[in-house]
């Protein structure tokens, strides 16, 4: 059941958060990252989807984390940087966007 397609990029599977299972997609979230992963022609690994109350506390995330509402992705590109995916991402309409160099991620929210 979690390899459910959701577009021809993406599948259920990789938004489920960690600890649980459950998964929470906003259906503009995954329009902005099916965009994105047009315009970069590159596949896009999603590093973190929903997470729920549990698992967003274990990784040190914001107590109002976008996360947890469906509403943001961490993302990795191979053989692209952080810093170039974040400025495609604010062009594909992503709002709240920054990423990590060192930690090699890209955080795409609404």
């Amino acid at each position: 059941m979690n390899n459910i397609r959701l577009d021809q990029y993406f599948i259920l599977r990789e938004f489920q958060c960690r600890c649980c299972g459950v998964v929470k997609i906003r259906k503009l979230l995954l329009e902005r990252l099916h965009v994105l992963r047009g315009s970069l022609k590159r596949p896009i690994i999603i590093t973190s989807g929903y997470r729920c109350k549990n698992h967003n506390t274990a990784v040190g995330g914001k107590v109002n984390s976008a996360h947890m509402r469906g509403a943001a992705a961490d993302i990795r590109v191979t053989r692209i940087s952080p810093l170039l995916v974040m400025v495609a991402a604010k062009r594909a309409g992503f709002k709240n966007v920054y990423c990590s160099v060192a930690e090699n991620f890209t955080h795409c929210g609404l």
